[in-house]
């Protein structure tokens, strides 16, 4: 199940359908969809009970394990909108698929007004936001459940710089 963290996409098995190639990229953007609104349920319900989590802050295997790290990673997300650029979906041996992609965080607001994405259409901004924050590169290995469900089986998140000139905001 482990993922090489030198993997390959260029040469990487691309055998995937079209339907699975959309589905895959819809998933994953719809779960940062869920972070950037801090949706819980959808978070969990998006990785599999067994999943394995390798993130920059720590290793994580399981769903109540996963549910954890998320509560502690909450305040660093406060604010944050995720964008996920160049997709690649590559098949596996195994039937699953592996999802690669860059994420990155912009910072829209500062935490303490986080409101203000809620009460205005438009918000201006004179320090500088948004701005990038972060910057990773995410590997899913995805499975379907018999449920019909997309989920993460296998999260790494590696290449990642932050920019800490913003992490007080």
């Amino acid at each position: 199940m482990s993922i090489p963290k030198n993997h390959s996409t260029f040469s990487a098995n691309s055998n995937v359908s079209a339907q699975d190639r959309s589905e895959s990229i819809d998933f994953v953007n719809r779960l940062n969809f869920a972070f950037d609104h801090w949706n819980i349920a959808e978070m969990n319900d998006a990785f599999s009970e067994d999943c394995i989590v390798e993130h920059p802050r720590g290793r994580v295997q399981g769903r109540a394990a996963s549910a954890k790290f998320l509560d502690e990673y909450k305040p660093l997300t406060v604010g944050i909108r995720r964008v996920a650029l160049n997709h690649i979906v590559d098949a596996n041996e195994d039937g699953r698929l592996t999802v690669t992609y860059f994420n990155v965080f912009i910072r829209v607001t500062r935490m303490a007004e986080t409101h203000l994405l809620k009460d205005q259409p438009m918000h201006d901004s004179n320090i500088g936001l948004p701005t990038i924050t972060t910057f990773s590169r995410v590997i899913d290995k995805i499975r379907r459940d018999e449920d019909g469900k997309w989920r993460v089986e296998h999260r790494i998140v590696d290449e990642t710089v932050n920019n800490s000139a913003f992490k007080t905001l």
